[in-house]
């Protein structure tokens, strides 16, 4: 089967799958980069991008938990995707919002939030939620999340 040579550029990292099916060959190619924020509210490139994941991985090596990082080298994808890691962080007992938006130009592709329950913490200590989907509404037996938990700390606002 062929091989793609990829050359990246500064901090950018490239990876690539070529694969095939019904007799026809296909690449996967994949530019990974890290910005950050800059004057203005712009992005900048990062120094640093983290590397290519070849395969998923799962919270604490236990594919029973949700995923970590989803592999960079899927043979097909109908879109584009963004892959938020991080934590959220509010105040025992207040809520906040997690707000991701990607646009181009004034259009907006992606603006997806998520509120931060904080109720139950002690009133006014900080609280530090991990964005993952065992903090999330679900648990054994939910289609849409079974890792979830019944009182969630992460809400959908609709």
């Amino acid at each position: 089967m062929a091989s793609v040579r990829l050359l990246p550029i500064d901090s950018a990292r490239c990876g690539a799958r070529v694969w095939s099916t019904k007799d026809k060959t296909f690449a996967t190619v994949v530019v990974k980069a890290t910005f950050q924020p800059a004057a203005g509210g712009a992005l900048e490139l990062a120094d640093e991008t983290e590397p290519i994941v070849a395969a998923d991985e799962h919270l604490e090596q236990n594919p029973t938990k949700s995923v970590r990082l989803s592999s960079d080298l899927a043979p097909y994808l109908s879109r584009g995707e963004v892959f938020l890691t991080g934590s959220a962080r509010s105040t025992g007992g207040t809520r906040g919002v997690v707000r991701l938006v990607v646009a181009r130009g004034s259009t907006v592709l992606v603006d997806r939030r998520v509120v931060v329950r904080g109720d139950d913490a002690p009133r006014g200590q900080p609280l530090v939620v991990p964005l993952v989907f065992e903090n999330a509404a679900g648990g054994p037996g939910q289609k849409q999340n079974p890792v979830g938990r019944a009182t969630p700390l992460l809400l959908d606002p609709t």
